[in-house]
């Protein structure tokens, strides 16, 4: 068995929610995380953007759009390998506050 490290990665982000008529909301958000490391390099990447109506006080409906993407390479003598995953999708969701 290999010695391991467990850390936190580093991931850089903005969210934002702005308040645009009475009970209307609009939010979004956009994260980013890119590591190289040796023979290996990756990326994330995830963003969202929709609107919010308060339906009552702490409980609202919302309707956005999601995207994500994925990227893994591996580049050794005998191996090179690439994964690029992505979906991006209409969301309908139901938001409690506490």
């Amino acid at each position: 068995s290999g010695n391991g490290v467990t850390a936190p990665l580093p991931v850089v982000g903005l969210r934002g929610e702005y308040d645009f008529a009475e009970k209307w909301t609009f939010r979004s958000s956009a994260e980013v995380f890119a590591l190289e490391y040796g023979d290996y390099s990756g990326s994330l990447v995830d963003l969202y953007a929709g609107v919010d109506y308060e339906l009552r006080d702490r409980i609202s409906v919302g309707l956005g759009f999601n995207g994500v993407k994925l990227n893994v390479g591996v580049s050794k003598p005998n191996f090179n390998g690439d994964l690029d995953w992505r979906y991006s999708g209409g969301l309908l969701s139901l938001r409690f506050d506490f």
